[in-house]
């Protein structure tokens, strides 16, 4: 007998009857399964970027992820996330969006065997070096996202969080952005589980265009970087961008990536990092 998820998205021929679950994948905000099921030979061809050997299993079938986007709070806007994706993909930076489902908040898309570099057998500081490389090819694209704005993201956690919350006494004592806000576009949720080793980004529903520091502070954030791989990363990105940026600033950003990502997690999980 099918899972509810998936005989719905059969009862809406989104995927075929033959589809089987391999196993359920980690996420944070979505439901993310592993599955094997048929595809065109328009989407074969289209998942052979940037893995030619895609092929299929000795069933058959294709292995492929089925993502259900949540629909709570912090969740983002099926239509925009579905575009910014889509634009990625063409660039071939991100697994192509093989079907999407707007009812049910679902895309398929092929599985990827390339490791991320969270799991990749390689030492931190060259996984560092290979992110820094990837920012700064990603920050380069001329890609369409919303704007990133830190006062509308500040009012809606604000508004959302208890008033008894530590952190809106921690926004107060936050530090005052300043210097060059120009605008690239920015994964924004750049963990090392989010790139994987043949150079595609996953998860982009947050991606929007915002100052380059801030996707570095966020990887410094969302990794849990230490201090040194902190200088290391902003090093690195100088390097691949070949530009000098200013560290004071890098450092303003990544106490605000800080607490914005405190903020997310506690409407996201109902409880609250410690302080």
């Amino acid at each position: 007998m099918n899972p509810e998820w998936l005989q719905q998205l059969i009862d809406a021929s989104f995927i075929a009857a033959t589809t089987q679950v391999i196993e359920p994948l980690a996420s944070v905000t979505n439901q993310c399964w592993r599955v094997s099921t048929t595809l065109s030979d328009k989407e074969q061809a289209l998942s052979r970027q940037n893995e030619p050997d895609y092929a299929p299993s000795s069933n058959g079938q294709f292995e492929c992820v089925v993502k259900i986007f949540s629909r709570d709070e912090v969740a983002v806007k099926f239509s925009q996330l579905i575009r910014k994706t889509q634009q990625v993909a063409q660039l071939e930076l991100t697994p192509p969006l093989l079907r999407v489902d707007e009812q049910q908040r679902a895309v398929l898309m092929p599985f990827r065997r390339s490791p991320t570099y969270f799991t990749a057998n390689l030492p931190t500081e060259q996984k560092i070096e290979h992110l820094a490389m990837h920012l700064a090819t990603l920050h380069r694209q001329p890609l369409n996202f919303p704007e990133f704005s830190v006062a509308d993201d500040i009012q809606h956690y604000c508004s959302a969080l208890a008033q008894s919350s530590p952190l809106l006494a921690q926004f107060q004592q936050l530090p005052t952005l300043t210097g060059d806000q120009s605008l690239v576009p920015c994964h924004m949720d750049p963990s090392l589980n989010n790139l994987l080793a043949n150079g595609e980004w996953l998860d982009l529903e947050f991606a929007r265009l915002a100052p380059p520091l801030f996707d570095l502070a966020a990887a410094v954030t969302i990794n849990e970087f230490s201090t040194a791989e902190a200088k290391q990363l902003f090093s690195a990105y100088e390097s691949a961008t070949f530009m000098r940026h200013n560290a004071a600033d890098f450092e303003r950003f990544c106490a605000w990536s800080q607490w914005l990502n405190d903020a997310w997690y506690a409407l996201k999980g109902g409880s609250e990092p410690s302080c």
